[in-house]
């Protein structure tokens, strides 16, 4: 579950003493986990060699580099997991980055929205194969995707209307569809929920369709899919996603400078989750490039 209590205090920090390894940037979601269990982890059921761990009852997740998110934590050495048994980590000196409130008003949800389409056929132009990023192309995504294909648009197409309880029946379909860590649905739901979220921040019908399709994650999709799904739901997500968010609009080359950057995110995590940004933002139900 996201970070209910912004930037953790240092005071959380655990003796220097014990650790084998320190932190070099922390996402706030994982400090206040880590606090809760004064730094220590536990492997993940059944995804015991993924770089995802347990701290409590919250996933976090464990690496030297990568994308910022609520749940990373960036530490100064591989680890292996028989060595994180032993393991205090140690961000004393650390403070959390929190995902910044993606809050946008009319006008300027108005001009993402003009900025995005009119970036759509580059988009359709760089798109993987991968994932759902062919729909950016106008295109059916491949196995195991290609039977959702019509979910995907039905998505699209209540996003633009407004129809929250359409957008719950095809998301539904969707949560848990595709492979890897974070399945492409996930990713695609959890980005137009983002989306919403961001462009109609007042409207409770998104809000209440973000409450029910984090339960049905949680029963559709696998532990990591449904915590990863839970952030995007709920607004809290990667920091290159909040970045696009908060970048100017008008400004085409920085937009289209941090589309890259959320792109780079993942396998294919990065373009599942543009192409949930269009389908929501950019009103374009058919996914055509102009």
């Amino acid at each position: 579950m996201p970070s209910k209590a912004g930037p953790v205090p240092v005071s959380c920090a655990m003796p220097e003493a014990i650790c084998r390894s320190r932190i070099s940037a922390i996402g706030a979601a994982a400090a206040e986990a880590l606090c809760m269990t004064s730094g220590r982890t536990a492997p993940l059921p059944d995804f015991p060699d993924a770089p995802y761990r347990l701290a409590g009852t919250e996933i976090v997740w464990l690496g030297q580099t990568g994308p910022m998110h609520p749940r990373a934590v960036f530490v100064d050495a591989a680890l292996a997991d028989t060595a994180l048994a032993d393991t205090v980590l140690s961000f004393a000196s650390i403070r959390p980055w929190t995902a910044p409130v993606v809050r946008l008003a009319a006008r300027d949800a108005e001009a993402f929205g003009r900025s995005l389409a009119a970036l759509l056929p580059a988009l359709a132009a760089a798109a993987p194969a991968s994932g759902v990023a062919p729909l950016l192309r106008g295109q059916a995504p491949g196995f195991p995707l290609a039977a959702r294909h019509g979910a995907c648009l039905q998505l699209a197409r209540s996003a633009r209307s407004g129809d929250a309880d359409m957008f719950v029946q095809a998301a539904s379909r969707l949560l848990g569809a595709g492979i890897g860590l974070t399945p492409s649905g996930d990713d695609f739901v959890g980005a137009a929920l983002f989306t919403l979220r961001a462009i109609d921040p007042d409207n409770p019908r998104w809000r209440a369709a973000a409450v029910e399709l984090v339960q049905c994650a949680r029963v559709r999709s696998h532990a990591i899919g449904a915590a990863l799904f839970s952030d995007l739901a709920h607004g809290k997500s990667f920091a290159a996603l909040h970045a696009l968010f908060m970048a100017q609009p008008d400004d085409a080359r920085a937009f289209a400078q941090a589309t890259c950057a959320l792109g780079a995110i993942g396998h294919s995590s990065g373009w599942d989750m543009l192409a949930g940004i269009v389908a929501a933002g950019a009103g374009r139900a058919d996914f055509s490039a102009a």
